[in-house]
């Protein structure tokens, strides 16, 4: 997987070891000059020892929930044996499904955090931990469901987002932490002409994909019954296509641009747009985190 400019300049690389994501500012800098991409790599250890780089790594097998995986990014060293991430987490992702109705396709959603890059600045100043990270994921779960909650939604819509929530932990709803930065998936709407999924990409995607996807900032002053709700019903059958594709624009927070877009334009090709306080190497980690989509 490789970022890349529109001047063809390559930003960032990563390649698959294992369960893992090995992330650099170019694959050269970690492979074997014999290495395939297209394949678990092998390292090379002499170059692992003079580059830096960093791990995306999932939930262990045989842990995974099935209503939520949760992705941390680390710096990394290589022994040449094995990889071993180094102190706290870059940045925490935590991927799930909603399921509006029983007659729907469910759509997959996204929560990201991390620390805001002014946070650690200035004298004695700590990096956020893990476990920092994913009280801010949870602060937005428990804002989606005390909002399912006051918008009266049916058990079913709600018991979809208690689901998405089934491991959450206790705190205020929707309480910000201090220093975080928290984004969330905008998520689609039901179109009932097309029997599909609807977002406007703003261009940037013309090929429906089920890893077509945008964040935008958590405001738990916005979660409404609007942005929640049930999608119209549509009678007959229901296609299962590929949600979040372009066409019809939905309901969205007035004027705001996404913080992070990725959209499909051809095969294997995406286009990945982000803005502060988004870096880099926190856009390509969200990117390569999609990969199992």
């Amino acid at each position: 997987y490789r970022m890349v400019t529109e001047h063809g300049e390559e930003l960032l690389s990563a390649v698959r070891r294992s369960d893992d994501f090995l992330i650099a500012m170019t694959s050269s800098e970690l492979l074997g000059d014999d290495a395939n991409l297209e394949r678990a790599a092998p390292l090379d250890y002499a170059k692992s020892k003079r580059q830096s780089f960093s791990v995306l790594r999932g939930p262990p097998p045989g842990e995974e929930d099935s209503q939520k995986r949760l992705f941390f990014a680390y710096d990394a060293v290589y022994d040449g044996r094995d990889v071993h991430a180094t102190g706290e987490a870059i940045i925490a992702i935590s991927q799930g499904t909603i399921v509006a109705s029983a007659d729907l396709p469910q759509v997959n959603t996204m929560r990201v955090s991390f620390a805001h890059p002014a946070a650690g600045q200035g004298e004695g100043a700590q990096p956020m931990s893990n476990e920092q990270l994913v009280r801010g994921i949870d602060s937005m779960e428990q804002a989606a469901v005390h909002a399912a909650t006051s918008a009266n939604m049916s058990p079913w819509e709600s018991g979809a987002l208690h689901r998405y929530n089934a491991n959450g932990r206790a705190g205020n709803a929707g309480a910000v932490p201090p220093g975080m930065c928290l984004l969330e998936s905008r998520v689609p709407v039901w179109n009932s002409r097309t029997e599909s999924y609807v977002l406007n990409f703003h261009g940037r995607a013309t090929l429906a994909s089920s890893k077509n996807l945008q964040l935008v900032n958590f405001n738990p002053g916005e979660l409404d019954a609007q942005s929640l709700s049930r999608p119209p019903s549509v009678p007959g059958s229901r296609k299962a296509s590929p949600p979040q594709q372009r066409g019809a624009k939905p309901a969205q927070r007035k004027g705001e641009l996404p913080t992070f877009l990725f959209g499909k334009v051809d095969r294997d090709l995406y286009n990945l747009d982000y803005q502060y306080p988004l870096s880099a190497f926190h856009a390509f980690a969200i990117a390569v985190s999609v990969t199992d989509w």
